[in-house]
């Protein structure tokens, strides 16, 4: 019977949650973050041992989240750029975390209903969109499902009578996991003093023991963290705020969350920022304060009567700590994705306040159908205003406009990217509009002046483009886009050695710029430097570009030097990159039949021939393959094929098939 109630609760909360999240599995790509972790980054595309290693020694947009990475490779090499796929993998790895609620709460709290009410409003709570729908917020579910599984596991580990060393182990890798997910796991030591002391009773000396190797992993990935933040310039000015405004708006944005928790209304994947008067803040900061001054004497106080309330309330507190801005971090104070894990301390809460209501109207079962309805109620309106949020996520265009549409006073990236947006679906004037107001609110914010740019370029204004590239230059000194779009410009006017110099700048910024290479080789091509095109294919294929140029050229190089083993992985990576290239499995099949594989080089010509039945080159290999082979019938027609294509044949050789014909 308990494993049937067990069956038909979880079942519930995944039917549930995937009614309020379905919508996303039709959403596409957002032009917010999604290029640099997913579209545009060429890290991804192939597992590579190359692209692995750069995954585990690479920051990602300020992140060190390597697990989460890999993630989207392994996606990328079975799905390519296909968004639903992306979208299912996001839907799936929130439905989990929902079961591991289900089944940590259960554990806790040894109650079916506890567990099912937080696990359904961590499962449809309307906060969770962003985590769930944007893409390039994988990191929130991956890191949240390791998280899990590690605190579940320790559970288990401080359960079992012998201590179980098993679990134990198993909790720190999937520990260690979550951090390379997402740094904010990094609190996961202190929820698991905290759960002993609130569950357990145990002593502190006794509660820290275990925990060394987790506050020892904590430590060295906390400073991993705040280092990747400050050497990526993600970190803003220390002296924007002191310490008194610091702990303001660390209580405004612990304020905030506890209202959108309970009003989860004017959602938006961007907020305003603070604003700030004669280095003071708006007296709502004061407030809110105030309030969590009143909050946190409220929680004291119910330590005399239950731990439960600290543990939710305490759980919520430590897992949000890291974002509550104590060191200034990026553009926005809040965000919806930061409170993923966070919110289970407070829908903790709310559950065991309604199984406290309901055991207090044990003896009026009105009350209880009430309560019942109330809450059927609140799962049916949090359900369909998440899906309603999941639609919002669609494209670029309805989540920017959403963003306006709620916040006006928002940073100016919110108006620059909804004028890329609109300029993507050819929409002139309101990209023009939106790329103008971003510089109005931010006149130093670069990128608006490179894509304000790249509109007047489009409609032919080369002066204007020019002109705006040159003052995104004047503030950011190494940005790439400007560079690269300073060199389309001149190429497009004639300027063809002002555009080598600024597609060169660009590759020496990023050397895996792979745009650049393409125009400056073709740059170099019509000049005649063919020595610079050599040095440009080897550093392209140093960077492990997905450039098939520079694996087909460098095959052909090997190949013409007699090299013949050498050039073979380079066509292979050609044939990867581009795999309908008749070119590459025909040149392929030459560099096996040289090495003496003559099948190899036969099904290979035959590869080609399947794209392309007209690719006389390929006909006349196979004719010469054929003809090793000792199977003169289909080498004679193979030649006949290549005749007839136009090919001139060795007279020797047609000579000698002449022969076997007769």
């Amino acid at each position: 019977m308990r494993k049937i109630k067990i069956v038909i609760l979880v079942s519930l909360v995944i039917v549930i949650t995937s009614a309020a999240f379905f919508p996303c599995l039709r959403n596409g790509f957002v032009n917010l973050d999604d290029d640099k972790y997913v579209t545009d980054n060429a890290v991804i595309k192939h597992l590579s041992w190359v692209n692995l290693k750069n995954i585990f020694s690479s920051f990602f947009v300020c992140n060190y989240i390597p697990v989460t990475m890999l993630s989207y490779s392994l996606e990328h090499s079975f799905f390519k750029l296909n968004p639903a796929c992306y979208h299912l993998t996001n839907l799936i790895l929130h439905l989990l975390n929902c079961i591991l609620i289900f089944w940590l709460l259960a554990m806790m709290s040894d109650s079916f209903f506890v567990a099912f009410v937080t696990a359904v409003l961590f499962g449809i709570h309307p906060l969770h969109v962003e985590s769930v729908a944007w893409i390039s917020e994988r990191k929130d579910v991956l890191y949240a499902f390791f998280f899990l599984a590690a605190f579940i596991s320790y559970l288990y580990f401080i359960r079992s009578e012998r201590r179980s060393l098993r679990y134990y182990w198993f909790s720190l890798a999937m520990f260690i996991l979550s951090i390379l997910s997402k740094p904010m796991a990094i609190m996961l030591p202190f929820i698991l003093v905290l759960v002993e002391y609130s569950f357990f009773g145990k002593s502190a000396k006794f509660m820290l023991r275990d925990k060394i190797p987790f506050f020892i992993t904590s430590f060295i990935f906390g400073i991993l963290t705040v280092f990747s933040q400050y050497s990526t310039g993600a970190v803003r000015k220390a002296g924007l705020f002191n310490l008194p405004h610091k702990l303001m708006i660390a209580s405004y944005s612990i304020i905030f969350y506890l209202k959108k928790m309970l009003m989860p209304f004017k959602l938006s994947c961007m907020y305003p920022f603070p604003r700030i008067t004669n280095d003071s803040l708006l007296p709502i900061y004061l407030v809110s304060l105030l309030a969590v001054f009143v909050l946190f004497t409220a929680v004291v106080i119910s330590g005399r009567y239950t731990k439960k309330v600290i543990f939710g309330a305490c759980f919520f507190l430590i897992t949000v700590l890291p974002v509550l801005q104590l060191i200034p971090i990026g553009r926005t104070i809040v965000a919806d994705r930061y409170v993923y894990i966070p919110s289970l301390g407070i829908f903790y809460l709310i559950a065991e306040g309604l199984r406290w209501v309901f055991k207090k109207a044990n003896n009026f079962l009105g009350a209880r159908i009430l309560i019942l309805i109330i809450l059927t109620g609140i799962i049916s309106a949090l359900t369909f205003q998440a899906n309603q949020r999941c639609k919002v996520w669609k494209d670029s265009v309805t989540l920017w406009v959403n963003v306006l549409n709620n916040y006006r006073d928002v940073p100016s990236v919110a108006y620059n990217n909804l004028g890329i947006a609109y300029r993507s679906i050819g929409e002139f004037e309101r990209a023009k509009a939106n790329l103008e107001k971003s510089l109005e609110i931010d006149p130093s914010y670069s990128p608006s002046y490179v894509n304000l740019g790249n509109l007047y370029n489009s409609i032919g204004d080369s002066k204007k483009a020019i002109t705006l590239y040159n003052r995104s230059l004047s503030i950011e000194r190494n940005s790439v886009e400007a560079y690269f779009n300073l060199g389309v410009v001149y190429n497009n006017i004639g300027r063809k050695e002002e555009a080598m110099k600024m597609f060169e700048k660009a590759i020496a910024i990023e050397p895996a710029h792979l745009l650049s290479y393409v125009n400056l080789i073709n740059l170099y091509e019509a000049s005649g430097k063919q020595n610079n095109i050599a040095s440009l294919y080897e550093k392209a294929i140093a960077n492990d570009l997905d450039y098939f140029d520079a694996y087909f050229y460098a095959g052909n190089l090997y190949s013409g030097k007699n090299k013949t083993k050498k050039a073979i992985p380079f066509y292979k990576r050609a044939i990867r990159i581009s795999p309908d290239s008749v070119e590459a499995y025909n040149n392929l099949a030459v560099a096996y039949s040289k090495i003496g594989n003559i099948d190899k080089a036969i099904s290979l010509c035959n590869k080609a021939l399947g794209i392309d039945n007209n690719f006389e080159y390929a006909h006349l290999n196979l004719a010469e393959f054929y003809f090793q082979k000792r199977q003169y019938n289909l080498a004679i027609e193979h030649c006949d094929k290549a005749i007839e294509l136009g090919n001139k044949v060795d007279p020797n050789f047609l000579e000698v098939l002449k022969q076997y014909r007769r």
